[in-house]
């Protein structure tokens, strides 16, 4: 028996084995092709024919399997998403970095993405403003993770969510996430029927709108890695200091963006930034903080990416 990595595409063979060991029905399995870890359910038709599928359990018979990404820091959330999705018969891609999550997207156009806000290398909520200015992505639904490193400060739903259809608290994830889930499904049921279309409409469409382009990737020069990459407390630094910024710039949207027009960024948003660089200070060791000033770099990084924009 074979099946289709989602990630790479590639068939990977299934010795009947393997289901000896499943759990509940669930074995893993690791892609030859792209090292990623495939779960696999136990699926019995009605002619007792064994099957495998990669969305961790059997579909529902009125609920066909849909494709959904998890874009998320850390793998702890990443599994608990994963197992909260596959419980509901869906069938997940993952992703741990923004331009990564970009990549599936174009790749394999889900219909749905959960995007961490505090994303390395691309915050989800910019990766978000891209899906929906994109011609080939718009439709998919969005849904923000937020940490909220501060529940006494942010007791609030963001004001803007910047294009995303919903919004989710870490903490929440276990208890909302399949309601939230179910909810913009539903939605976009609603926005296709909506949408359809004689069908000579539609071919007079096709015929004066030229097909959507894919904007050129640039070219990726390896570098020799840096040590402090790999080591555990770095990369928690690094990952708080991405919550607390992507949290900032959640939360307060029109000063953020008067800060950048006006260049006046530090002045506008002191306070809050003070209060994130004390949190940081806190739950960081010195000897971290001692070398390195990630929750400073994290905070230059989004101001040059939204000054490029």
């Amino acid at each position: 028996m074979k099946v289709s990595c989602p990630n790479c595409q590639k068939q990977v063979d299934i010795d009947p084995v393997l289901w000896s060991n499943a759990t509940d029905g669930v074995a893993q399995i690791e892609c030859p092709g792209c090292k990623v870890l495939l779960q696999l359910a136990l699926r019995v038709g009605l002619a007792g024919k064994v099957s495998g599928t990669q969305t961790g359990h059997p579909p529902q018979a009125d609920k066909p399997s849909l494709q959904i990404l998890a874009a998320v820091d850390g793998e702890a959330t990443r599994e608990l998403i994963r197992e909260v999705l596959m419980r509901g018969g869906y069938e997940v891609l993952e992703s741990g970095t923004g331009r990564e999550a970009l990549s599936l997207l174009e790749k394999h156009h889900p219909t749905l993405a959960i995007l961490d806000v505090g994303l390395p290398q691309m915050f989800g909520f910019e990766v978000c403003e891209i899906i929906k200015r994109r011609e080939s992505l718009k439709s998919v639904k969005v849904i923000l993770v937020a940490a909220i490193h501060d529940k006494d400060i942010y007791k609030r739903e963001p004001k803007t969510l910047y294009g995303a259809d919903d919004y989710i608290e870490r903490h929440r994830l276990q208890e909302d996430l399949v309601s939230k889930i179910e909810k913009l499904l539903d939605q976009k049921k609603s926005d296709v029927a909506i949408e359809k279309q004689p069908e000579a409409v539609r071919k007079e469409k096709m015929t004066q709108q030229p097909p959507p382009t894919m904007e050129e990737k640039p070219s990726i020069v390896a570098k020799p890695p840096d040590p402090s990459l790999t080591n555990p407390e770095h990369e928690a630094a690094r990952r708080l200091a991405r919550i607390i910024v992507s949290e900032i710039a959640l939360y307060n949207p029109d000063r953020v963006k008067e800060g950048l027009q006006k260049n006046s960024f530090y002045e506008l948003l002191k306070e809050e930034i003070e209060e994130g660089r004390k949190l940081y200070n806190e739950r960081i060791q010195p000897p971290v903080r001692s070398h390195t000033n990630y929750f400073q770099d994290a905070l230059e990084n989004y101001i040059k990416s939204k000054v490029k924009d």
